[in-house]
């Protein structure tokens, strides 16, 4: 069931932050989406798009540690699968996207195709220089913005969503993550996103796993382990994050990000975004936290690795720490591939 989630203020992150003449579409934007999502037949056929384009695939490793599972789940992709489903009910002709994974551009121009939407595309500098996948998007008729990212700042979501607050009539705006836009483009992506973590969480139970005591969730924004995260109780598990940069002089700061405040790792050339939710939960002591750099990653004492090569940076530093952690409590560390794209 797709839970729609209100809340404006997560703590002091979340949030309105644009021109107060913006914040009527936001709010009417809101009220349609409720409606289209409790209407008979949305969930069944969001349901149907779950289970062709992007179903829940999870995949339990062996360790030699009792107090240690490794499962390696695929990525959460609900959030591009409803938002444009939510355009096609909503009746509208034009989609607008920021991409900065190829799995991501995709899944957005395969849709769109299918549902006869125009998407317009900006694309991150990471992946628009991959030639075949710029075919591509030709092939399926999407509408590719790379210069923006490539001479102005690199956040593709960024310029989308100033595309949407520009002509909210004619638009959706299809967010891949829930640290982007003013209430409420991250409560939307929340719902969807959550629908995973339940998914995830059956998927587990089938396969006959014990009720972990932690679970350890690798973070570059926060949107997949609150899906993750929003399936079991805090108040019987222990949640933890692990986030690995390459830049070795990121510096937290407070920033409205697209119209959310929010947290930001930031230096002079990089912005890595935290989801709002996750910042106030962080504060509120309900997730620990726990930052690396890549250059503290030990690829050479894990088992693991001989027969799984292709752990995205991210999940090698969460297995680091929790083969550095052995408290005898029951730890569930999620792993996932390498997505080809951003690092950040």
């Amino acid at each position: 069931m797709i839970k729609n989630n209100d809340t404006l203020w997560y703590g002091q992150y979340g949030g309105c932050f644009i021109a107060d003449a913006f914040s009527l579409d936001c709010d009417k934007y809101y009220d349609e989406y409720k409606k289209i999502v409790r209407q008979d037949g949305f969930e069944k056929e969001f349901e149907q798009l779950k289970a062709e384009y992007s179903p829940v695939e999870f995949k339990l490793l062996e360790t030699e540690d009792e107090n240690l599972m490794v499962g390696i789940a695929s990525e959460n992709l609900y959030s591009i699968i409803g938002t444009i489903l939510l355009a096609k009910h909503m009746k509208k002709e034009k989609v607008v996207c920021g991409t900065r994974y190829t799995d991501e551009a995709m899944l957005c121009a395969k849709l769109c195709k299918k549902y006869g939407l125009k998407l317009k595309m900006f694309m991150s500098k990471d992946i628009s220089s991959i030639s075949s996948l710029m075919v591509q998007m030709k092939t399926y008729g999407v509408e590719t913005e790379t210069c923006m990212c490539e001479e102005l700042f690199n956040l593709p979501e960024m310029y989308a969503f100033q595309t949407w607050v520009a002509a909210p009539q004619e638009y959706v705006l299809i967010n891949c993550r829930n640290n982007v836009g003013a209430f409420p483009h991250p409560n939307i992506v929340s719902d969807f996103a959550s629908v995973y973590g339940e998914d995830l969480k059956l998927a587990m139970e089938s396969m006959g796993m014990p009720s972990p005591e932690r679970i350890v969730v690798p973070s570059v924004s926060g949107t997949f382990a609150l899906g993750v995260f929003g399936a079991f109780d805090s108040k019987t598990i222990e949640f933890v994050t692990v986030e690995c940069d390459e830049e070795d002089d990121l510096q937290e700061e407070l920033d409205s990000y697209c119209g959310t405040f929010t947290k930001v790792m930031r230096n002079r050339y990089n912005d890595r975004v935290l989801a709002p939710e996750l910042s106030n939960m962080f504060d509120n002591g309900e997730v620990l936290r726990k930052l690396g750099n890549i250059s503290q990653i030990d690829t050479n004492h894990s088992d693991l690795l001989c027969s799984q090569t292709d752990f995205s940076v991210q999940s090698l530093a969460g297995l680091n720490y929790c083969e550095k952690n052995t408290d005898k409590k029951l730890t569930l560390c999620l792993v996932r591939n390498t997505r080809w794209g951003a690092v950040l």
